[in-house]
């Protein structure tokens, strides 16, 4: 293999700013936002309980990526660019 191709077999680095399939967190809570207040859900919700499961579901995957953006941006080294920085 030549030295200016990539090795396929190292394995890429995880961005931490990033979540589920290299989405970065604050897109995530986006779309759990604008799920839960949709009214087209994968569950109707005027089934009584049943219906809140996917919302509750999805509620707790924002509560999670919100706790993972915010350790992230705190973890962050000083001066390091951000998600909206611009390189």
């Amino acid at each position: 293999m030549d030295a200016s191709q990539p090795n396929p077999a190292k394995r890429r680095v995880h961005d931490p700013r990033r979540g589920a399939f290299n989405i970065p967190y604050g897109y995530w809570i986006l779309i759990c936002i604008v799920y839960i207040i949709s009214p087209f859900d994968f569950i109707p919700d005027f089934l009584p309980l049943v219906g809140w499961t996917d919302d509750t579901g999805v509620l707790g995957f924002a509560i999670y990526n919100v706790v993972k953006w915010y350790r992230a941006r705190r973890m962050a080294p000083i001066g390091a660019p951000r998600e909206h920085d611009v390189v």
